[in-house]
C-alpha cells in the first residue's frame, strides 16, 4: 500500500494567507511552504498540495505559485460546502467554480515548468 503525503497550501502568499492563520492571526504561508520546499525531495513519490479554491484569486498565479513552490501534484477543493449550502460565492467575480477549475487545468498543461 503507498500512502501520499499533502500540504495544505491555498496559492500565493497572499492569497493563502487571507484564510490560512495561526491562533495569533498571522498568516502561515511561510512556515508551509518552508516545510513543503524541505521534504518536497525526501518523500519516495513527493508531496501534493491540497488547494481550497478560492475564485477571487487568478487561477493562473494560483498554478504559478504551485510550480514556484515546485509542486508536482495538486488537488482543488471547493470551500466548505454540502447539500443544503453551496460553496460561498462572492459578488463581482470573474469565475464561477467550474470555470476557474477549466483555467486552473489548462495553466497546469500549459505551464514551461511543469516536469515533462
Amino acid at each position: 500500500m503507498r500512502i501520499g503525503i499533502g500540504i495544505s497550501i491555498d496559492g500565493s502568499k497572499a492569497v493563502h494567507d487571507q484564510f490560512r492563520l495561526d491562533h495569533k492571526g498571522n498568516g502561515t504561508f511561510d512556515r508551509v511552504s518552508s516545510k513543503f520546499k524541505k521534504y518536497k525531495n525526501k518523500i519516495d513519490d513527493g508531496i501534493g498540495i491540497l488547494s481550497v479554491i478560492n475564485i477571487e484569486a487568478c487561477p493562473v498565479e494560483t498554478v504559478d505559485a504551485f510550480f514556484d513552490l515546485g509542486g508536482t501534484r495538486v488537488d482543488f477543493l471547493l470551500p466548505e460546502a454540502n447539500h443544503v449550502k453551496a460553496p460561498f460565492t462572492p459578488e463581482n467575480v470573474n469565475y464561477t467554480y467550474g470555470s476557474w477549475l477549466v483555467a486552473a487545468f489548462k495553466a497546469w498543461n500549459e505551464n514551461p515548468k511543469k516536469a515533462k
